[in-house]
């Protein structure tokens, strides 16, 4: 997501032409999601930026899940069976949310998705 607001971004042109495919799917998108992206946009690039994709998200097309005790948990055993330090606890909250709500694939360009047997959309 944060490769679709930033036009700068190396992953903005691939990004928009994933996001193009998937325009007829359901997007959805964790709420720890969408604390991590406001906070990255304000740091990187400035406070409006990160207001105008809290406001677009009220009129966007995400369904917006809450992290609560099942994925945190499911999350906390991704986490548990991790070796590499590039998977963070983020990634395992992505990982548990695709398990759970069967996603058919997480939006992102992060290899380790891969490495833990979870699929990325592909141009």
């Amino acid at each position: 997501i944060f490769a679709l607001t930033i036009t700068q971004d190396s992953n903005h042109k691939k990004a928009l032409k994933i996001a193009d495919e998937f325009k007829e799917a359901t997007i959805s998108i964790l709420n720890t999601t969408v604390a991590e992206i406001a906070t990255v946009l304000f740091r990187k690039v400035n406070h409006r930026t990160a207001l105008n994709f809290l406001e677009d998200l009220k009129n966007g097309d995400f369904l917006i899940i809450n992290v609560e005790e099942k994925l945190m948990n499911k999350a906390t055993a991704y986490f548990g069976k991790q070796k590499s330090k590039n998977v963070s606890f983020f990634d395992c909250l992505n990982m548990a949310a695709s398990e759970l709500f069967n996603f058919n694939a997480i939006f992102s360009f992060d290899q380790g998705y891969l490495k833990n047997g979870f699929k990325l959309p592909t141009i």
